[in-house]
């Protein structure tokens, strides 16, 4: 009997550690992020824009934070409420329609390229998009209306 209780128990030790590994790997899946308000400025000399990101998925921005980035360097940063970092590449604008009156519609995209802190579940190579209005006569930027900031996670092949 205690042979057979100890080749239980040698046959169930691994099963316990392929539920445990499970668990804790899908608990670091990282799942998005999405932002419901984004509002700005925005510089036409230097393609850039920055302001403030609010409604943000709390467990890895803390619910909001500050962005600026720029089209001529492709490049741009999320300073999150929560003490993270996001940095982004390979950001590109094309034009779009969508926005009300004169504003400029501006689909943005971009890379995820490297977060830090408590944002560090923001993973790199992970996809950003957003739908910009952009009013040249008061240099502001907001998210068209009924879209979101988001990241999402990388496809994998």
């Amino acid at each position: 009997m205690r042979r057979v209780l100890m080749v239980v128990c040698a046959l169930a030790m691994p099963a316990a550690g392929v539920l445990a590994f499970a668990s804790t790997s899908s608990a670091a899946t990282f799942t998005g992020v999405t932002c419901t308000k984004l509002s700005g400025t925005f510089n036409p000399t230097a393609e850039s824009a920055s302001g403030k990101l609010t409604g943000c998925t709390k467990s890895y921005t803390g619910d909001s934070g500050t962005f600026s980035g720029a089209l001529a360097t492709e490049s741009g940063t999320t300073k999150w409420a929560n003490k993270g970092v996001t940095t982004f590449e390979d950001l590109t604008g094309t034009a779009s329609s969508g926005c009300p009156g004169s504003d400029l519609t501006y689909v943005i995209t971009g890379t995820v390229e490297k977060s830090t802190g408590k944002a560090k579940g923001i993973t790199k190579g992970s996809d950003l998009s957003a739908t910009l209005c952009i009013n040249v006569t008061k240099s502001t930027v907001t998210l068209e209306k009924k879209t979101k900031f988001e990241i999402e996670p990388a496809v994998s092949s």
